[in-house]
């Protein structure tokens, strides 16, 4: 095979890698809504604590008794401590405070933050647009927080920074390579095209693994 053709089979796959990352970003997003829809994806509803307590009856004898050690105890003697509710069952459900997840909190303890909790009951299901309107709305903090199940979840967001970084990557390397071959330094262009294949290689490795 000469040079003329190996040239242009790495400039094929350079762009074809392109259009790979162009395309694995809307099927990053389909699969998301996919995965929500089939309840594997899901998000969790924030709510504070709140204790029906009365503030006098920590020094009683049923509060004294009570087992701190337990965290449940705590949030229910607790105001105003942010958790993450999922998985209702009758009057109880799961809750996430920092790491520690929870059964059985009772729900009645709970405000939520969401005054539709229709997500939360399992009576509706966002579409389409509704669910990435929600993603979207999350801050970065939200997202990296129990309020989504995954963060697959958001996946197809890195998949477009991947694309655009890819383009503006690919573009800097036609520019050299226009510039090498206007000055005639044809081995530079060699050079230019082997990087760029590395770069495309890796780049599709990291597109294939967010699937």
């Amino acid at each position: 095979m000469n040079k003329e053709k190996t040239r242009i089979m790495l400039a094929g796959f350079i762009l074809l890698s392109l259009l790979f990352s162009f395309v694995g970003y809307f099927i990053a997003k389909n699969n998301s809504y996919q995965k929500y829809k089939s309840g594997e994806y899901f998000f969790r509803e924030k709510a504070h604590t709140w204790s029906s307590t009365d503030p006098y009856e920590i020094l009683g004898e049923d509060a004294m008794n009570t087992d701190y050690t337990d965290p449940m105890n705590i949030l229910l003697r607790t105001n105003n401590v942010t958790v993450y509710a999922y998985d209702p069952e009758g009057s109880v459900c799961t809750i996430i405070s920092d790491k520690t997840t929870i059964e059985n909190f009772p729900i009645g303890n709970l405000e939520f933050e969401n005054e539709d909790l229709g997500n939360f009951y399992g009576t509706r299901q966002y579409s389409s647009d509704e669910y990435f309107d929600l993603i979207n709305s999350l801050s970065k903090a939200e997202l990296n927080s129990p309020r989504v199940s995954s963060k697959k979840m958001v996946a197809y967001k890195d998949a477009i920074k991947s694309t655009i970084m890819l383009f503006i990557i690919d573009l800097c390397l036609a520019i050299a390579i226009y510039a090498f071959l206007k000055f005639d330094f044809v081995k530079a262009v060699d050079v230019v095209l082997i990087l760029g294949t590395g770069i495309s290689v890796i780049f599709n490795i990291q597109s294939a693994l967010r699937f």
